[in-house]
Formats: structure tokens, sequence, C-alpha cells
């Protein structure tokens, strides 16, 4: 199945096509994690989720050739690419410097990819 991790204000505003992949999930196409950073008290962003899936990423990353898609703002996809970097060092036994080699190279072979604004 396909990973999503999906991120947004609010479900019942934003979750635009959560429906959708509510339904693919069901029927195990999707793994779907979603990440509302205004439903609760406390804020809660994708490289949250990330992070919380640490194994799954890592594994899909490390092992399974997965690619990763970014899109939205600026300040978010920093948040995941030092989420994903992070996982590099902490699931991959990387230091700094190879992380930041492992995270060029993903980017290189288009594994790795960002749309960000503002």
């Amino acid at each position: 199945p396909d990973v999503l991790f999906f991120g947004c204000r609010g479900e019942k505003k934003d979750y635009l096509y959560g429906n959708e992949w509510q339904a693919l999930q069901a029927s195990g196409q999707l793994v779907l994690h979603t990440a509302f950073s205004r439903d609760q008290g406390q804020k809660i962003y994708v490289q949250h989720r990330i992070a919380e899936a640490g194994d799954l990423c890592w594994g899909l990353l490390a092992n399974s050739g997965a690619s990763v898609f970014v899109a939205g703002s600026t300040r978010m996809s920093k948040d995941v690419h030092s989420a994903l970097r992070g996982l590099a060092m902490s699931r991959g036994g990387m230091d700094a410097k190879q992380a930041d080699a492992f995270m060029r190279r993903l980017e290189k072979q288009k594994r790795y990819c960002v749309e960000a604004y503002g």
C-alpha cells in the first residue's frame, strides 16, 4: 500500500479528501497518518507523525526505495526534512554529515521532492 502523511489545521474544515482516503485505507490500498494541528490543545504536525511512525518510514526509505513528496509551506517542508534527517540518524545509525548526504542522495534520485511556498 501507499503511505500518506497529511496535515492541515482542522479536520472538519480542511480535510478535503478525507472520505476518499479513509475508503482507500479501509480497502488496504493506503496507510493514512493525519495531523490536524488545531483540533486539540497541543499542536500536532506531520513531522510529529513521521517521528511516531519512524520504523515504518525508515524501512520504506532505506529498504524499499520509497519516494517522499512534500507540498505545503516552506516552514513545514523544513520541519519534515529535519524529521526525515533525524530518522536517518536515529534509525539508520548515521551521523549528521551522513544523514545530510543521505537526504541529498534522495533528492538527486528524485525520491525526495518538495513544492513549498511562503
